[in-house]
């Protein structure tokens, strides 16, 4: 399907130009072009497993499944580049991974992860009026989103571990919760009805 490597470079071309203007500080210069064309074959793989599941009464309306697959593809490759390429190098993102470095280190070191715990808990309590202090953290959960947007690490009951997740969950949400702008022309511009229904075929 090499077809689909000019689709993907092109249509990268266009998104690039298009999210520039409202990002003029980033950088979409990128190392590895294959990429782009995974990215593609990813979301129509994607895209024809989910009409699978459609009713089959959809299905039978003439140019059901091009239209879906047609918004499909718009929707979610615009999804991933915009993380990839936007995302990634926003002030929020390094904040997250930032977080998820000190954690990981915190995994490595647990006798660093034990002393600050401790003095965590001095701090806590130096200056605390209050009989019977519950030290413990409470772990976050953001129900909005149906799961808990970052695991359990294996020993998740150091106080350190939960504020360092409740915080990196909570720039998580940030980033999630950002307004994402559509970046990418119509799937129109780059395929026929004809090159979608072949796609429908070759990706069954």
């Amino acid at each position: 399907m090499d077809w689909l490597s000019e689709k993907a470079f092109c249509m990268f071309r266009d998104w690039t130009k298009n999210a520039s203007e409202k990002y003029p500080a980033y950088v979409f210069d990128i190392i590895d072009e294959s990429l782009l064309v995974n990215d593609l074959k990813k979301t129509i793989s994607s895209a024809v497993n989910s009409l699978k599941k459609k009713e089959n009464e959809k299905r039978l309306n003439e140019g059901y499944d091009i239209g879906f697959l047609i918004g499909f593809i718009n929707s979610n490759l615009n999804l991933q580049w915009t993380h990839e390429y936007i995302h990634k190098q926003s002030t929020i993102y390094k904040n997250f991974i930032a977080l998820k470095a000190i954690n990981n280190y915190f995994k490595l070191d647990r006798l660093t992860l034990l002393r600050i715990n401790n003095v965590y808990k001095y701090l806590l309590l130096e200056d605390n009026n209050i009989c019977g202090t519950d030290i413990n953290i409470e772990k976050q959960v953001f129900k909005a989103y149906e799961i808990d947007l970052i695991p359990n690490e294996e020993n998740d009951n150091d106080n350190l571990q939960i504020a360092l997740q409740n915080v990196n969950k909570n720039v998580l949400v940030q980033m999630l919760d950002e307004e994402i702008g559509n970046f990418l022309p119509d799937t129109e511009n780059y395929f026929t009805n004809k090159e979608i229904e072949q796609l429908l075929n070759d990706f069954q």
